[in-house]
């Protein structure tokens, strides 16, 4: 099937659902592009990274390495050099998205660390349990005394906080991941509980602590109770929520760096 862009429809004609594709595919990948353009990464480079994305998000749906490799249209000699490059020290923010999941699937219910295990297929049992431990120890995971021991969240709310690179970029993917969501539910499952709100507007610099308060004070304790009273409900609904602010066109301020050494 050909993937070359094609043009958008002229006037008011209806998009296909290939059209449709095409256009959220290509929106979806401009962030990308114009921050590689501001960085100097080559297109080569660029591609790459695409490539080993496409290869992680496989092996996170639990696709044997024969059914990625025919996924792909990649060697399966290809296909084991990607696996090595997801081992390698790079990948450390995993960690915490996989702290930041189990705490999401023992909020549901409790769960041994046999059955995490078992349900979480794309790392390793050694990586959930060490996960597990690393959660206890920062007291967001307790553990639960029983014929089979279980594990559950010490609070409902999940807010992760810090300064460290690897916590920025925990964010950064809990934040795609938001976003992706969204764009799926609006445009392809007619979701009507999904939805994406974006905002103008101006703000005195003496106000913008205003704005963090707005969100401390009001909108976090508000979402605190409602996911306080959800537990214990079965009709219950799993929501992600995204909320982000920076000045208009901030982004262009990358475009004054240097030009990388030769």
């Amino acid at each position: 099937m050909s993937t070359d862009p094609q043009p958008p429809p002229s006037g008011r004609q209806a998009l296909s659902e290939r059209d449709l594709e095409q256009h959220v595919l290509y929106a979806m990948l401009r962030p990308a592009v114009q921050l590689a353009n501001q960085l100097h990464v080559p297109l080569k480079a660029l591609g790459q990274w695409a490539e080993l994305g496409y290869f992680h998000e496989l092996r996170r749906a639990g696709l044997k390495m024969r059914e990625i490799s025919d996924t792909l249209e990649i060697s399966m000699r290809k296909a084991a050099m990607l696996s090595k490059q997801l081992k390698e020290g790079f990948f450390e923010p995993e960690r915490h998205s996989l702290e930041r999941r189990i705490e999401f699937m023992v909020w549901a219910e409790p769960l041994s660390l046999a059955r995490l295990q078992q349900t979480i297929t794309d790392h390793s049992p050694e990586q959930v349990q060490q996960a597990l431990m690393d959660l206890i120890e920062q007291d967001r995971v307790i553990e639960r005394q029983g014929r089979v021991v279980t594990y559950s969240v010490a609070r409902g709310e999940s807010r992760r906080t810090g300064e460290h690179w690897t916590a920025k970029i925990d964010g950064l993917n809990q934040l795609m991941a938001t976003i992706t969501g969204v764009v799926s539910a609006r445009f392809f499952h007619d979701e009507p509980n999904a939805r994406a709100r974006n905002l103008q507007l101006r703000v005195r610099r003496e106000d913008l602590p205003k704005l963090q308060a707005l969100y401390e004070e009001f909108v976090w304790e508000q979402l605190r109770l409602l996911d306080e009273a959800a537990q214990g409900h079965e009709d219950s609904i799993s929501l992600d929520l995204a909320i982000c602010w920076a000045p208009h066109d901030y982004a262009q301020a990358l475009e004054d760096r240097p030009e990388p050494s030769p």
